[in-house]
């Protein structure tokens, strides 16, 4: 309660009158409520000018009378005023003798704390003080599903949601886990088994396995002391998809990025000496993903043109000509369901911008272990080792500070010269991070919570309606791959004062350092605080970091000290090898005359890893559009652009195709990036390019794609974009130019002459695309050059790529050719020296009329 101690004097007053900002509430969707009240003194009421008591707020542009009656004592909560984020309150009230004095209320102000709000719903039922015993060996998440089960069987009906994976097969529901075992794998693998776990992948050197298990035997796991060190469900790995033409729909980004201009600007020529366009021929292009085609619309993609192959409806092929079928190493095996196919969008996307790569398919979706296999499988030269991969997969259980099994097999394959791709994350800045400052805790925590500062154990956040998943990870040396921890730490959910907490906590001492927390929050939002709790562990530094994985965007931390830590590219698109690529909507770019903009939702870089004395570079290294047009509806449906947040489309709308849906988030700008690189890869091959000394393909494109991308407000380097937006054009006329091509002339000629039959000066504009400013100029077959011999007031000026102007040019008689030339650079570079070309000609008489 802020009291301001300044007399309110009026008749029949002899004490003092406090007015009171009691505390600002966050009531939902980015807006507040401040909640004044006074302390009234006198023993009677006191009562002022309604005019002396005023409200200010909308920026100061509304105004209205507040409570001008004061009753005796103290009365809270006496009228409060709404407002929004970046607004302000302010209550005026003017004395009788002249004195003024303000009270304001902000974002900033004191925010209301109440008990345990009952508008937060747990994901599945938490145990009791938030945190099960050190006898359960299965965690807070599999006990509560057993529970559950044993409570409706045989009633049970649940389906799998972003915790669990579920299947009812021969009758049995099953649910999916992984297990880690102590000792030898196969001795806690036989009574398992024996108990009807179906397994899925089993690493004896780790002592892990992955497999379906009976839900109604899980409980008795715990009794395996001997044989189980701990058994969790594998999460779903999070596609970083977000629900906001060579086929029936093209990728936007395929212009925003201008490898539409790649494709029609630069050519080589094949063995039988036939020119043919850059197209990504010659490379292959592999995409990790949930799944391919649970959904059955593979073929009908195939007969449509957005995919290639001959496999389409009936035996169908490609219409475009493009044959080779996606060749799909693994797709998610059918008990896991229907899924989204979120591997088929972006093989589209890929298709659009690369149409001549082969594709390639590896599902990501079956836990850590086997991702990092599928990553090898893409490389590996027995299955014609895909040049390019790219995935948008992210493990929430992965390290955040160390370096997994995923990431490891990333900077594995990028060292035998495979590009990787990963998709950033959709993440924003929706984390805090620290290292652990012990502080005072209620008694219905064990051990120390951490101290936000000034002795605050409570980090008081705001939270919209919607559905979250909060991970909290440490790391206090016990691991090199945070395999293991020895110190058990928990995170809560909780009241005002600590009183009431809800969580999902385990202990964790002798395995992973993880905790999820997942709740969901009634329509109207939500207040609660934060609890990051050391329940026991030795006596070191420990560093954490929680994200909020699921409902970010309505996540939000009331006090702006603690927004620290505050980066979310973490797992294996923090790996070293790995190129993390950003979002930027594709109607934000200069090619559809839009100013950039990332996403809000991009992650941000800069999480440490242990060990090392600096960030990784390049998280993220640049951006690539999304926002585009694909087939495969990924829940969003057709985008429908409101600019001004009314709810009304806007009559001008950025998307030219409503027809289709449109697929969101960094999921779809990895794969714009990795179908660019296929042209880069494809470009240096046909112009017999090598690489510079000591520098591998991956480095190369890397540096070839920052340095050409377009910076974020004059940034070299920005926390969301990285280097920019990425370039096709501009990349490949680093080595390579293009053949230009001439539409028309547009000639300005005096009044009262004919072109052709008249010899007088006049000025005209070259017009057609993929000129450079070293494009030459030919007329009658000779070099266009300024001020040479008979043209010495000709001058020649570059506007554009689509546009050369000549001014003073003196005249001819007859209709001459005209016709334009890009010498090529290649050789300058070691290459064959066959980029470049010369435009077909044209006649004056073919001008623009």
């Amino acid at each position: 309660i802020i009291l301001f101690l300044l007399p309110l004097i009026s008749f029949g007053q002899k004490y003092d009158i406090n007015i009171v900002l009691k505390c600002v509430e966050f009531i939902g969707n980015g807006t507040y409520k401040a909640n004044f009240g006074y302390d009234n003194q006198n023993p009677e009421v006191i009562t002022i000018d309604a005019t002396s008591s005023v409200v200010t707020y909308n920026n100061g542009q509304s105004k209205k009378y507040a409570v001008n009656t004061f009753q005796p004592g103290v009365q809270e909560n006496v009228f409060s005023q709404e407002f929004t984020t970046k607004d302000r309150v302010e209550w005026t009230v003017t004395l009788p003798n002249g004195k003024v004095k303000v009270v304001n209320a902000d974002i900033n102000s004191n925010h209301c704390r109440s008990s345990f709000n009952s508008d937060i719903i747990p994901y599945y039922a938490p145990p009791p003080g938030g945190k099960v015993n050190n006898k359960s060996l299965i965690g807070a998440e599999l006990t509560s599903l057993y529970e559950t089960y044993m409570r409706l069987y045989p009633g049970f009906n649940a389906q799998s949601d972003d915790i669990f994976q579920l299947r009812v097969k021969g009758g049995v529901y099953q649910v999916f886990i992984e297990v880690v075992s102590v000792g030898v794998l196969n001795n806690l693998l036989t009574t398992l088994n024996s108990w009807g776990f179906e397994k899925v992948l089993t690493r004896a050197s780790a002592q892990y396995a992955t497999g379906w298990m009976p839900i109604g035997r899980l409980f008795d796991m715990n009794s395996l002391t001997t044989t189980l060190n701990y058994a969790r469900s594998v999460y779903p790995g999070i596609g970083n998809y977000s629900v906001l033409i060579t086929g029936l729909t093209q990728s936007q980004g395929d212009k925003a990025m201008r490898s539409d201009f790649v494709r029609a600007g630069f050519f080589f020529k094949d063995g039988d000496g036939i020119e043919r366009s850059i197209n990504g021929v010659g490379v292959k292009i592999g995409v990790i993903s949930n799944s391919y085609d649970t959904r059955g619309g593979a073929s009908t993609d195939v007969y449509n043109g957005d995919l290639p192959g001959t496999n389409g409806i009936n035996g169908t092929s490609n219409p475009n000509g493009y044959f080779d079928n996606v060749h799909v190493v693994k797709d998610v095996p059918a008990e896991f369901g229907i899924l989204t196919d979120e591997g088929r969008a972006m093989l589209q996307i890929v298709h659009d911008v690369a149409p001549g790569a082969k594709l390639a398919f590896r599902t990501g979706f079956l836990g850590q272990e086997d991702m990092a296999d599928g990553i090898r499988e893409l490389a590996n030269p027995l299955n014609e080792a895909c040049d390019v991969i790219v995935d948008d997969i992210t493990y929430i259980t992965a390290p955040f500070f160390r370096d997994g099994v995923v990431a490891k097999a990333v900077d594995e394959v990028v060292a035998q010269g495979v590009t990787f791709f990963s998709s950033a994350g959709n993440f924003g800045n929706w984390s805090y991070g620290n290292i652990f400052v012990p502080g005072n805790t209620p008694n219905t925590i064990s051990g120390k919570a951490h101290d936000f500062g000034g002795g605050d154990i409570l980090q008081l956040v705001n939270l919209d309606e919607g559905t979250y998943t909060l991970v909290l990870q440490w790391d206090d040396g016990s691991s090199p791959d945070m395999s293991i921890t020895q110190t058990d730490m928990d995170l809560f959910l909780a009241n005002s004062n600590g009183s009431e907490v809800m969580g999902f906590n385990r202990v964790n001492v002798g395995g992973p350092p993880v905790e999820v927390v997942p709740f969901s929050v009634k329509a109207g939002g939500a207040t609660t605080n934060i609890v990051i709790a050391k329940a026991s562990g030795p006596n070191v530094q420990v560093r954490f970091k929680y994200i909020v994985f699921r409902g970010g965007d309505k996540f939000h931390i009331a006090e702006d000290a603690q927004k620290t830590g505050t980066s979310t590219i973490v797992g294996h698109a923090n790996a070293k090898g790995a190129i993390a690529v950003g979002a930027i909507r594709f109607d934000k770019t200069p090619e559809y005359d839009g100013e950039l903009n990332s996403m809000s939702f991009s992650s941000r870089g800069g999480t440490m890893i242990t060990g090392e004395t600096t960030l990784r570079p390049d998280k993220p290294a640049f951006s690539a559009p999304n926002g585009v047009n694909t087939t495969v509806n990924l829940g969003n449906g057709d985008w429908q652009e409101d600019n001004n947040g009314d709810g009304i489309p806007d009559s001008e709308n950025s998307d030219p195709d409503t027809d289709y849906p449109n697929f969101f988030g960094t999921s779809a700008a990895a794969p714009h990036a990795a179908a660019l690189a296929a042209l880069v890869i494809q470009a240096r091959n046909e112009f017999e390019l090598s690489l510079p000394q000591n520098t591998t393909m991956p480095y190369f494109i890397l540096n070839l794609l920052k340095n050409t991308a377009i910076a974020m407000d004059m940034q070299e380097f920005d926390p969301a974009s990285g280097e920019g937006l990425i370039q096709a054009d501009k990349a490949i006329l680093e080595f390579a130019n293009p053949k230009p091509f001439i539409e028309n002339l547009d000639v300005t000629f005096p009044a009262g002459n004919i072109l052709g039959e008249d010899l007088v000066p006049f000025s005209f504009k070259v017009n057609g695309d993929f000129f450079t400013e070293s494009t030459q100029l030919y007329f009658r077959g000779a070099q266009l050059i300024g001020g040479s011999e008979g043209f010495e007031n000709m001058n020649i000026q570059y506007i554009d790529e689509h546009t050369i102007e000549v001014t003073n040019h003196p005249g001819f008689l007859g209709n001459p050719e005209i016709y334009t030339k890009n010498l090529p650079i290649t050789n300058t570079f070691g290459g064959n020296g066959e980029d470049g070309g010369t435009s077909a000609p044209v006649k004056f008489s073919d001008r623009e009329k």
